[in-house]
């Protein structure tokens, strides 16, 4: 072993040992500064000083309440409850409950009956496919009170006889206009659907007819 190799193993001296070892098993202080809170702390006899009251007027300061109003029941809005309804019901039987204390006729009668008054005589074509498409929107009020308010069942019948000419296939094929051949069709379908679709009453008068 040369002088080199016996340099580096030459044992350490108590004065080349590592910088965290003591004698006592202690960490080096090595003129470290202590860390300190940036805050002080108050003695006994500061705190003895503090006047609790000036904390209370700070929680009951006035700008912690909120000014409320008297309540006036005379002047408050009362809403009428809002509920479903019958399930059991059909639209048609819904709006005879509404409609029975209403003595105005609604504008779905009025409309119902001029397109019935107005193609009773005319040709059954594109006019009258149009007109009869919008019917199934007019039965729940419509009918409803030319029925029932008015006593004309003569409508329920007229509308029959049209529901079952809107199913008819000979009068289907006999459109003039292609396009309106799966129209008439389609509206007899959903004329007669929503026909059925009314009362007990309304619904026996159409299958009776078929």
């Amino acid at each position: 072993m040369d002088d080199g190799e016996q340099e580096y193993l030459e044992p350490l001296t108590p004065d080349q040992g590592g910088m965290f070892e003591t004698s006592d098993g202690e960490l080096q202080d090595d003129n470290y500064e202590n860390i300190s809170s940036d805050e002080d702390m108050m003695e006994p006899s500061e705190l003895a000083g503090i006047d609790m009251y000036e904390i209370t007027d700070e929680l009951t300061d006035d700008s912690w309440t909120y000014d409320i109003g008297n309540y006036n029941p005379f002047r408050a809005e009362v809403t009428p409850l809002t509920t479903f309804p019958d399930i059991s019901q059909t639209k048609f039987e819904q709006e005879k409950q509404v409609l029975i204390k209403h003595r105005e006729k609604p504008e779905e009668a009025v409309t119902l009956l001029t397109f019935i008054e107005q193609f009773t005589d005319a040709d059954h074509h594109a006019k009258w496919i149009e007109s009869m498409e919008s019917v199934p929107g007019l039965l729940p009020k419509g009918l409803f009170y030319l029925l029932y308010k008015d006593n004309r069942k003569d409508i329920l019948d007229t509308l029959t006889e049209w529901t079952l000419e809107g199913l008819n296939l000979e009068q289907v094929i006999s459109q003039p206009d292609a396009a309106y051949k799966v129209r008439h069709l389609k509206m007899g379908i959903r004329v007669a659907a929503s026909l059925c679709s009314c009362d007990e009453a309304v619904a026996t008068n159409v299958l009776v007819c078929c």
